[in-house]
């Protein structure tokens, strides 16, 4: 049962983690999207 448990609970974390990761990498490419475009209206 601890193993179990164990790996549930760090399923979770793991989950959590490349949510976390993909929303910064989707901020990150939208600021870098912005200031593209802007560039190229400039």
């Amino acid at each position: 049962m601890q193993a179990i448990t164990y790996h549930a609970i760090y399923g979770e974390i793991s989950r959590m983690r490349v949510a976390m990761t993909d929303g910064v990498n989707t901020k990150y490419q939208a600021a870098n999207d912005n200031v593209a475009s802007q560039r190229a209206a400039a």
